[in-house]
């Protein structure tokens, strides 16, 4: 604790700024909010890349001078010298091809990172990073909290082709679709559940949802409900099969109960898994979308593939002011312990608070870890396939032990996942 508590302490100087909503008079259940960042791509090496090579290509000019060999001067031409031959037609031409080769040089010289993106310093490159960790809190009504689900939404669309995803404020009424979806309500707050009907080709059935809750609509089904709800439909490709009922309900239903695993390991966590990837790990399987509310308070330090993982959510319902997430995209150097660097272990990870009403969006092969209780539906796509949970403890103090970390300077770590590797 001690460690942790140290490490975050000097991560906190860099964590992201917060964006907090309007108080506009709800309750503090889902106030709050803010901001994210990934690290910034260092183009110092590429720099020097291009100087050098510009260099080298402006000997072979050798009627033109600019600066000095160490020191290109940048948004300048360069002086070339008169031909010796001036009259001689063909030489004309060629210190004119010479004049219009050097000015390119020099000119590209000035954005030398223009166009080369897939070149970053530091061992990664931007090809082999994860998409950034987004964030929007759901009812933040600004142009701010609508450009940010916007960017979710195009994002987790783009990299699930078939899926879809949309969030309703105050839904009375979810109008029948051809695909199935999955309904996940973030309101009422109420101690009352709103009533609601799914209406389906035989009839209406009856049911009752709060927070925490999920509707199922198959393809053709609609939902009606009072009072409204706000909640966060995902359209999944497939269908969910008969023995999944139209509400999963896991502070209700007597088939879900407290399972201790994953991200809340210790004795009588709270865990619910209300859609499974595994008969065995809850009464409910479907390999379109898994979901399980748990409390997190010291999670392990993790990732998924990216080519056979799966994209994930924080639907955060309940947080405190000790809530955190951190979140890392260097999970290649973080598994390359020898070669870690004092200078990028300072920026492995970034720091995020957490709030109630956030809807937090970590892509494949994103490390992340949640502190300090935060209660939250954690959301897979397309589920949580066996063997896809990659553990990074024991490489994090595997790194303290190299580089001698210690005291605030030392990597934060899960002490019981750091003992050996983890997959789960």
């Amino acid at each position: 604790e001690k460690r942790t508590a140290g490490a975050l302490s000097r991560m906190r100087a860099r964590r992201p700024r917060a964006i907090r909503a309007p108080d506009d008079g709800r309750p503090d259940w889902f106030t709050g909010g803010a901001g994210s960042r990934h690290p910034g791509f260092q183009g110092a090496a590429l720099r020097a890349e291009m100087h050098g090579f510009h260099r080298q290509f402006l000997c072979h000019c050798s009627s033109a001078t600019v600066g000095s060999p160490g020191k290109p001067q940048h948004g300048t031409v360069p002086r070339v010298n008169p031909p010796k031959w001036s009259a001689v037609p063909s030489f004309r031409a060629g210190a004119a091809l010479a004049l219009l080769l050097c000015v390119l040089a020099v000119a590209s010289c000035a954005d030398p990172e223009a166009g080369a993106e897939a070149k970053v310093s530091g061992p990664e490159s931007v090809s082999e990073r994860p998409s950034k960790v987004l964030r929007a809190h759901l009812f933040a009504d600004d142009a701010e909290g609508q450009s940010a689900f916007a960017r979710i939404k195009a994002s987790f669309e783009t990299a699930n082709p078939g899926y879809g995803m949309t969030f309703l404020p105050a839904a009375a009424e979810i109008t029948a679709e051809d695909s199935s979806r999955l309904v996940f309500v973030q309101s009422p707050v109420e101690e009352e559940p709103a009533s609601a009907e799914i209406h389906t080709a035989s009839g209406a059935a009856a049911i009752e949802l709060h927070v925490a809750d999920i509707a199922v609509l198959r393809a053709g089904e609609s939902l009606t409900a009072e009072p409204a709800i706000a909640a966060l439909v995902f359209d999944v490709p497939d269908a969910p099969d008969d023995g999944v009922p139209k509400a999963i309900r896991p502070d209700w239903d007597p088939d879900i109960t407290d399972v201790p695993g994953g991200c809340a390991t210790e004795t009588g966590a709270y865990r619910r898994i209300l859609l499974t990837w595994l008969k065995q790990n809850g009464p409910y399987t479907f390999h379109g979308l898994n979901a399980h509310r748990v409390r997190i308070t010291d999670s392990f330090t993790h990732y998924h593939p990216r080519d056979t993982g799966f994209d994930e959510f924080y639907l955060v319902q309940m947080s405190n002011d000790a809530d955190q997430l951190l979140t890392s995209y260097h999970a290649a150097d973080i598994e390359s312990p020898q070669t870690m660097t004092p200078e990028l272990a300072r920026q492995l990870f970034d720091v995020h608070d957490i709030r109630a009403g956030d809807l937090i969006y970590l892509p494949r092969g994103v490390i992340h870890r949640g502190l300090g209780g935060v209660l939250a539906q954690v959301i897979t796509v397309p589920g949580f396939r066996p063997g896809a949970e990659i553990g990074v403890d024991h490489h994090l103090l595997a790194i303290n032990e190299h580089l001698g970390l210690q005291g605030e300077e030392a990597l934060p770590y899960n002490v019981e996942a750091s003992t050996e590797a983890v997959v789960r």
